[in-house]
């Protein structure tokens, strides 16, 4: 067994885990989650939120000075209450963290979940998919490599993952998704196994042409 070639595709596989997307979810105006997926949609309902909340704390002010702090004040600030995000942070586990791999990212399985959230954004559905079919190709590469080369599909398996995440990248890019280091580097490790792939088989051809000419 070629041990570079393994764990190439066994850090392939990792890749997966990685933040893959920008994504950050912010609780809307009506109680909703809305999912933003680059930088400046991120920024935008952030401040949206932050002014959501001033509006509440001086509606609850307002009260306070208008009828004194009695228990319909009390309600209204508990209603906006204060925690501790790091708390919240040290409490999710490895399985949130394989979905989430930072608070602002999510990983190629994570995506598959929100794709069944977001039935408005069909985009992600499509993402999803091909994500899908890429890890799959990337799952058969590392347990079937051998019989792959055997049935001399490997290049052709190899060829089309890399045009899976390259439309993958480029459909993202078009709906203003913000592809994160695990993507690009599942984009490099494929064209890594790719040209390594062509490289031997060029080799082999030059040694055929050779013992053809003896």
């Amino acid at each position: 067994m070629n041990i570079s070639g393994f764990a190439l595709r066994l850090l392939t596989l990792f890749a997966y885990t990685l933040p893959f997307v920008f994504c950050l979810n912010t609780c809307g105006r009506d109680g909703n989650l809305k999912f933003a997926f680059n930088k400046n949609e991120a920024i935008a309902n952030e401040k949206e939120l932050e002014k959501f909340n001033y509006e509440m704390l001086d509606s609850a002010f307002a009260n306070l000075k208008r009828s004194g702090f009695n228990e319909e004040v009390k309600a209204d600030i508990k209603s906006n209450p204060v925690y501790s995000e790091k708390l919240v942070n040290l409490k999710k586990d490895w399985l949130f963290r394989l979905k989430w791999p930072t608070d602002y990212s999510l990983s190629a399985i994570g995506l598959f979940e929100i794709s069944f959230l977001l039935s408005e954004r069909p985009v992600f559905k499509l993402l999803a998919i091909m994500l899908g079919i890429s890890l799959l190709l990337s799952l058969l590469s590392l347990l079937m490599w051998p019989l792959f080369c055997r049935w001399k599909i490997n290049l052709f398996v190899l060829l089309l993952n890399l045009l899976l995440v390259i439309c993958f990248i480029i459909i993202s890019w078009f709906n203003h998704i913000t592809v994160e280091h695990g993507g690009w580097l599942l984009l490099f490790l494929l064209m890594v196994q790719l040209l390594s792939e062509l490289k031997n088989r060029y080799i082999q051809l030059l040694e055929h042409l050779i013992v053809f000419r003896k």
